[in-house]
């Protein structure tokens, strides 16, 4: 196959519903199509997403290429795709989401005359009828890694990013399999690669939002939380293995960074949002994880506070509850009643 500029991966799990827009929407110009590699990755799909893949696959035989395979979930699609992928940049596109078809010119245009490791672009969140919710413009000149904490900056989704395909296989990236909520890992290990920084100010990927089945939607999160905390948990075991003094600064401070934003999440999760569904073992089995992995990350933890409402107190309800070892449940009791008490005399 020929080398093209930009692969990008497609991973299908049972979309028949939403896969025709989302390949559609990467049907441009001739010269735009020659340029790309969009390869479906059908996951064991039971519905019609395998014959819908294929029709652009017979429409545009030297763009589209479906791959059928086992499920493996999310993570297999990947890997999969990157290991076939030709283009010099490779970007992920989630079958439900969408790209906005009258960008992809300048968005290619862009790409060819770049040579970044990464590549930013705007996105939108979108509704089921495409009515758009919210814009995540980056709209910043990135020079380093730690432009991404900036305040005002969205926080760095991988709907945003397309990486130079090279920079994937230096590092022999692959995602966990078996998992949801891998695309957590695709915005963290490259980034141990990352040198230059590319912005295409423009809106270019289009998520949806609201879908009853969606990894995001409450229910679905609560029912596979776990799932989350094995990806934290792989995100923990790279950076275990990293050789911090390859990092330039840069790349050290995003990836510290962004694995105690990751962690705190799951924190906070198991006190605030799931405390009654989880059990206590489980989170002590997370932190004694945190503990042998990366001890130089635990004892940050211990100044976490709770954000209730609009009342930022400084009860450490980490801290307390390695102290005692109770179900967060007890701290979170604790944790009101001294934020009603500070409230009541300030």
């Amino acid at each position: 196959m020929i080398s093209k500029l930009l692969s990008i991966i497609v991973p299908t799990y049972n979309m028949e519903h939403y896969l025709k827009q989302c390949l559609s929407s990467l049907v441009c110009d001739k010269d735009c199509l020659d340029k790309m590699e969009i390869l479906v990755i059908n996951d064991g799909s039971t519905d019609t997403s395998s014959e819908i893949a294929h029709q652009y696959e017979s429409s545009y035989p030297e763009t589209f290429k479906v791959i059928d395979k086992k499920n493996g979930n999310y993570g297999s699609c990947i890997n999969v795709g990157l290991s076939i992928t030709t283009g010099k940049y490779v970007k992920i596109l989630d079958a439900d989401d969408y790209f906005v078809t009258e960008k992809i010119e300048s968005f290619i245009s862009f790409l060819n005359t770049n040579n970044c490791d990464l590549i930013i672009s705007d996105y939108q969140t979108v509704k089921e009828d495409g009515v758009v919710v919210d814009n995540y413009t980056y709209n910043h000149t990135f020079n380093t890694l730690t432009d991404f904490f900036v305040p005002g900056i969205p926080y760095l989704q991988m709907h945003a990013i397309t990486y130079r395909t090279d920079l994937l296989k230096s590092i022999n990236y692959s995602q966990s399999e078996g998992l949801s909520y891998t695309d957590q890992e695709w915005a963290f290990s490259p980034m141990s690669a990352v040198n230059t920084i590319g912005y295409f100010n423009d809106v270019i990927y289009q998520y949806r939002i609201g879908r009853a089945d969606q990894t995001m939607d409450p229910v679905k999160y609560k029912n596979n939380f776990w799932q989350d905390i094995r990806v934290v948990e792989n995100m923990i075991l790279y950076y275990k293995q990293i050789k911090k003094e390859s990092l330039n600064k840069p790349q050290s401070f995003y990836l510290r960074r962004r694995l105690v934003e990751r962690i705190y999440n799951i924190y906070y999760n198991f006190f605030k949002v799931f405390r009654l569904n989880y059990s206590n073992e489980e989170l002590i089995a997370f932190d004694i994880f945190i503990k042998e992995h990366v001890p130089e990350l635990y004892d940050e933890f211990n100044k976490y506070t709770l954000n209730e409402g609009r009342l930022l107190h400084d009860y450490h309800y980490i801290k307390e509850w390695r102290r005692n070892k109770c179900r967060p449940t007890i701290i979170m009791r604790f944790s009101n009643i001294y934020s009603s008490f500070r409230k009541k005399f300030q």
